[in-house]
């Protein structure tokens, strides 16, 4: 594969990337979702619990409707290119969150997430992500 072709491959993925996590001060739940494959195939892992991409969906409409912001800031980001149709990407950093009642919580988190084009676009199939929730 040409360097050009891995530059081009890097750049949508990252663009994808910059998206969700970059560009999502203000919730919106269609934005979080769109770089997801959904399919039954999908596969979502979050601290050692498997869901679908439904299950997901319905986890964030969940979650989103006692945010108010939520700010990603990955410091750490690998991108390894498999090939034409595959790529993985490494995330790690923290989460800040602003709840509805403005308190803010901050998280650290770790994600792979692996991408696969589907019709001619980059979707992520699978998403493992890891949070060190604080003890209460």
């Amino acid at each position: 594969m040409t360097s050009e072709r891995l530059n081009a491959i890097r750049q949508t993925i990252t663009n994808k990337l910059d998206t969700v996590f970059l560009d999502s001060v203000d919730i919106d739940l269609d934005k979080s979702l769109r770089p997801l494959w959904n399919s039954p195939d999908f596969v979502y892992l979050a601290n050692g619990e498997s869901y679908t991409y439904d299950q997901l969906r319905q986890i964030e409409i969940e979650n989103l409707s006692s945010f108010k912001k939520q700010k990603f800031d990955f410091p750490s980001k690998e991108m390894d290119i498999i090939n034409d149709t595959i790529a993985i990407v490494s995330l790690q950093g923290k989460m800040v969150t602003t709840l509805k009642n403005d308190s803010v919580e901050t998280l650290p988190v770790a994600e792979t997430i692996i991408f696969k084009r589907i019709d001619n676009d980059w979707k992520a199939v699978r998403v493992h992500e890891s949070f060190a929730f604080k003890s209460k």
